[in-house]
């Protein structure tokens, strides 16, 4: 993935963590309210034909409502049944949500802070790179080049370059910094040789 590439971090998710809508779940709500209607239907059929066989008013009331109230009584519980299913399939959904958007929180932290750390060491090695430093192969991931290593470049045999090489004086090395004046390069004191240009340092109180 490059630096500005793109990452479907939900689908990552989903398919590390397979998650279902409870599908069992979902027809027994269907069944349950099914089933209320039916209850329902069915205590007042039976509420009817027990009211018709009554010899007064006041019995086919009571036959009625005594079926009826069953299957009210049923056609409720069915429907609490099922909300309480529902219920828990919205509970289920949401915390699965919850647990989704906090990966792809985290996820994309990640990659932020990878990202940056990658900008900075391409940014870090194109700095040595401008000033003319030699990079070694064990540190051109993070363009790093160790004190060590200009020490050894700068104690370098002049003759080795296969350039001529031209002779700056300095008072004394004792100065904080020095500029090539042939290449404009700021360096330490403690060079005997530019690493930028093939230019010599002489100090007149070493002389």
């Amino acid at each position: 993935m490059g630096i500005m590439g793109k990452t479907n971090y939900s689908s990552e998710y989903e398919s590390s963590n397979t998650w279902k809508d409870f599908p069992i779940l979902n027809f027994m709500v269907a069944v349950l309210y099914i089933s209320a209607a039916i209850a329902l239907i069915s205590g007042i059929v039976s509420g009817n034909r027990l009211a018709e066989r009554a010899w007064d008013d006041a019995t086919k009331i009571a036959a009625f409502l005594g079926p009826f109230i069953i299957g009210l009584a049923s056609a409720v519980g069915s429907i609490v049944c099922a909300e309480l299913i529902k219920l828990f399939l919205h509970i289920q959904r949401n915390t699965y949500d919850t647990a989704l958007n906090t990966y792809v929180i985290g996820m994309v932290l990640q990659d932020i802070e990878k990202r940056t750390s990658i900008i900075q060491n391409l940014a870090a090695s194109g700095i040595e790179q401008k000033s003319g430093a030699v990079i070694p192969e064990s540190s051109q991931s993070v363009g790093l080049k160790t004190d060590a290593e200009n020490v050894s470049k700068s104690n370098s045999n002049p003759a080795q370059d296969g350039k001529e090489r031209k002779s700056a004086k300095f008072a004394s090395r004792n100065l904080e910094s020095i500029v090539c004046p042939y290449c404009n390069t700021a360096q330490k004191t403690d060079r005997n040789n530019c690493y930028s240009c093939p230019t010599t340092f002489v100090f007149e109180d070493e002389i």
